[in-house]
């Protein structure tokens, strides 16, 4: 469409319209557009609106891209027709309702979508120009399509080699359709060994974590038992306690039992744990032997069992010390060369 004058005044053509960013483009672009809507969109249903492809020279030219809906069945002629209508009815002068536009010429035809480059044919494919019918994309050789998308608009590298598959859309004079810019998608297999990877490394992960919580298990119920034991011994002689200690931690309590008829080198321990039996206990035991060899009279007997029964060790003392002589004083014990040694120790 060649614009003679706006508004009455000679159209001059500046170097801010061939920048579609420019206010100058963009205002001028604004004002045919509303004009052409008032010429189609009473008329034609399938009218979306119109964009101008680009301003030159030569009063002002206007390449206008008319924009209806794929499915329509409007061509050329038709269109040609209702703008030759307002034109003759105007005497040429068409307005958008602010602004009056002299034509001069104009002319419809079929949009060259390739030649514009607003089809929507992949990057890796051809754009054929098929005049009123639109245009058809096909993917170039070394490529195919993408299932589930329309055919040439997206390609990828081809796996086996197949002839480029081809279709045509139709389209009618002004039909914009949008570019595609979208490259061949080949299949990432490093997704898979990514996750492969990732799942071994967290079940030797689980596999580590578990062998540790077992070592830990397994060593605290295998612990070496550091608990101390506690050891009477009998001397030939005269009733003394002492106290040591061996390279072992084993603590030494020397008791003596005196009665005549037990052999110097007999002896004899009982083991306690020393968790279980405090120092005063073993103080307890041994004046219970003392009491042993120097006999009670009944109220002091009484008096003593009284004192024993007030405490549950006491008790257990009592009970451990009546089998501790019966131990010794045993006939079978005394008689058994087994036991004559010099020394007794004990371990954990």
């Amino acid at each position: 469409m060649e614009i003679e004058t706006v508004n009455g005044t000679s159209a001059e053509f500046s170097d801010d319209l061939t920048n579609r960013e420019s206010e100058s483009f963009i205002m001028l672009e604004s004002e045919i557009c509303n004009m052409v809507d008032g010429i189609y969109a009473d008329t034609l249903t399938d009218y979306y609106g119109c964009t101008v492809i680009k301003f030159s020279s030569g009063s002002i030219i206007a390449d206008i891209n008319l924009l209806f809906d794929p499915e329509t069945n409007v061509t050329d002629h038709i269109l040609q027709k209702e703008l030759e209508k307002e034109i003759n009815r105007t005497g040429g002068n068409l307005s958008d309702g602010s602004s009056v536009f002299t034509v001069s010429s104009y002319q419809v035809m079929p949009t060259n979508e390739c030649e514009m480059d607003i089809d929507d044919c992949s990057s890796f494919a051809t754009c054929t120009d098929l005049g009123s019918n639109g245009f058809e994309c096909s993917c170039n050789d070394g490529y195919t399509d993408v299932e589930n998308y329309p055919v040439g608009t997206h390609c990828q590298l081809a796996i086996k080699t197949n002839a480029p598959s081809t279709t045509s859309m139709k389209t009618t004079t002004g039909t914009t359709l949008n570019q595609s810019t979208l490259g061949p998608q080949p299949v990432d297999n490093s997704i898979e060994w990514e996750f492969i990877v990732i799942i071994t490394s967290a079940c030797l992960l689980l596999i580590l974590l578990s062998a540790i919580v077992i070592l830990m298990i397994v060593r605290r119920y295998t612990k070496p038992s550091r608990k101390r034991f506690v050891s009477f011994r009998n001397i030939d002689q005269g009733l003394r306690h002492s106290s040591g200690s061996n390279s072992d931690e084993t603590i030494l309590h020397d008791v003596h039992f005196p009665w005549h008829d037990t052999p110097p080198s007999l002896y004899v321990y009982q083991s306690a744990i020393l968790n279980e039996m405090t120092e005063s206990e073993i103080m307890t035991i041994n004046q219970a032997i003392d009491d042993e060899s120097n006999p009670k009279t009944p109220e002091e007997e009484s008096e003593a069992n009284t004192t024993r029964s007030r405490s549950s060790s006491a008790a257990r003392i009592h009970v451990l010390l009546d089998d501790l002589l019966e131990y010794v004083k045993g006939p079978e014990v005394r008689n058994d060369p087994g036991l004559e040694q010099d020394s007794v120790s004990t371990s954990a």
